[in-house]
């Protein structure tokens, strides 16, 4: 498989490190220990100086785990150092206050800044955070303003204030809740993650990334809170995940072109999200598996593999557009079960908009641009769906098809024979074994423009 070669020891040596990790003593006195610095873990004790006083103080010292061992640590935002790992154990919580004036918004289109999310890192190397405690940001809770992050993004008029800049499909920006920034050997093992402000766990370019055995919890009414976000992010392993999110349950991203970046910046730089393992991952709420639709240095090399999803919007989904398209290309997704998932297969060249313009309307190229996307070579082979509510379609552009979209044993059930059968436009393949059933017209699929599709008798 190529780009992953050296995964699976990666993956090995940076688990095998962390259990080795231990607490740093000196005269019987921890220095990595919040509470040796005063931290009361009573939920009401603003902890967030002790946190930050002990991550400090052991990195000075080469690194070593910072403990939560129990109780509940309410906090502002912190930052992880070099060589610090984040124990948050069983009888742990981390609880993000609530004082909004604590925090800045969080943006792709923007770099780094402190307090952009409750627990970051930046430009750092070997970190994590295990265990199986919880970290909890506390998003539907009312802070002194009268809102909560949930009811502020509901309330959200576009143009956003905070970042002008920003499309409306990006929602509020808001406060993530954990961030990895530039950041080399992370591991994230464990732990519960929940009621995030906006996105949940968001490795922007990092590289050698392991998200192992974390569960995630966000209300399905929550706006933008995507439970994994990879941004620029390389050799990457997401497995053995639980998530039921209010957004994307997994994104796979790449930045947005210069017109939705910040202006007083320079530009952030062009790195795709390549490498990239999802495996054996359980999704009950949200958007599914989506890749962009930010995306404008591509995403390439990808494998999704056993992933259930149930009571989602979307199954699989790949969502771009011609203002932030780039390559997207090398995608493989096996065995995947949807469960009464609304629309279990979306491949759209025309994002924002929630689907294609009505089959026909649309014939003419636009001329391409630097912001053209390019789709191919993609794979979907054994998708079993039952109950599905709306089309599944799979649409390049006219200026630019889809290219080489195989699917193999994809079985599209709907709720209805009034869901109609998926539409093909612009795209070229090989189908085998693919059925969409029942459709009000009998047949697979409904619109069929301008597609080259070997192995199957189309519409």
């Amino acid at each position: 498989m190529p780009g992953h070669e050296g995964t699976a020891s990666r993956c090995a040596v940076a688990l095998l490190a962390l259990a080795g990790a231990g607490i740093v003593h000196a005269a019987g006195v921890n220095p990595c220990d919040p509470r040796t610095y005063g931290a009361a873990a009573d939920g009401v004790t603003d902890d967030t100086q002790a946190i930050q006083t002990a991550i400090d103080t052991c990195a000075a010292q080469g690194g070593g785990t910072v403990p939560l061992d129990h109780g509940t640590f309410l906090t502002g935002p912190f930052t992880l150092r070099d060589h610090i790992f984040l124990r948050v154990a069983k009888d742990a919580t981390i609880l993000g206050t609530t004082d909004q004036s604590r925090y800045v918004p969080a943006y792709i289109g923007a770099r780094y800044r402190e307090d952009e999310a409750l627990i970051s890192s930046s430009n750092a190397t070997d970190v994590g955070i295990f265990g199986a405690g919880t970290i909890d940001g506390q998003g539907d809770v009312l802070s002194s303003n009268g809102q909560s992050w949930y009811s502020a993004a509901g309330a959200a008029t576009f143009p956003y204030a905070s970042f002008p800049f920003a499309p409306s499909s990006n929602g509020l920006p808001r406060p993530w809740l954990v961030e990895f920034w530039m950041t080399d050997h992370v591991v994230v093992q464990g732990v519960h993650l929940a009621r995030s402000p906006m996105w949940t766990l968001v490795p922007r370019y990092a590289n050698d990334v392991t998200i192992a055995g974390i569960g995630d919890f966000a209300p399905s009414t929550s706006k933008n809170t995507d439970a994994v976000d990879l941004v620029s992010s390389q050799n990457v392993t997401v497995s053995n995940v639980d998530f039921a999110s209010g957004d994307d349950d997994v994104a796979l991203k790449s930045g947005l072109p210069a017109l939705y970046q910040d202006p007083a910046q320079p530009l952030l730089p062009a790195v795709a999200t390549a490498h990239v393992v999802v495996a054996n991952a359980n999704f009950t709420s949200g958007h599914g598996m989506s890749i962009g639709s930010e995306a404008i240095n591509g995403v390439n090399d990808i494998d999704i593999e056993n992933v259930a999803l149930a009571n989602t919007s979307n199954g699989f989904r790949i969502k771009t557009g011609r203002d932030r398209g780039s390559e997207i290309r090398d995608i493989r997704a096996t065995n995947l079960t949807m469960t009464n998932v609304d629309q279990p297969i979306v491949v759209n060249s025309y994002y924002p908009a929630s689907s294609p313009p009505k089959c026909g309307t649309e014939t003419q190229p636009q001329p391409a641009t630097a912001t053209t996307p390019y789709i191919s070579n993609v794979t979907l082979t054994n998708i079993v769906a039952a109950g599905a509510t709306k089309l599944s379609f799979i649409s390049g552009l006219p200026e630019s098809p889809a290219l080489d979209i195989d699917l193999t044993n994809v079985n599209v059930g709907q709720a209805s024979s009034k869901v109609p059968p998926m539409d093909l436009r612009f795209m070229t393949g090989a189908f085998s074994n693919v059925t969409v059933s029942p459709t009000s017209t009998g047949t697979n699929f409904g619109c069929d423009e301008d597609v080259q599709v070997t192995g199957e008798s189309l519409p």
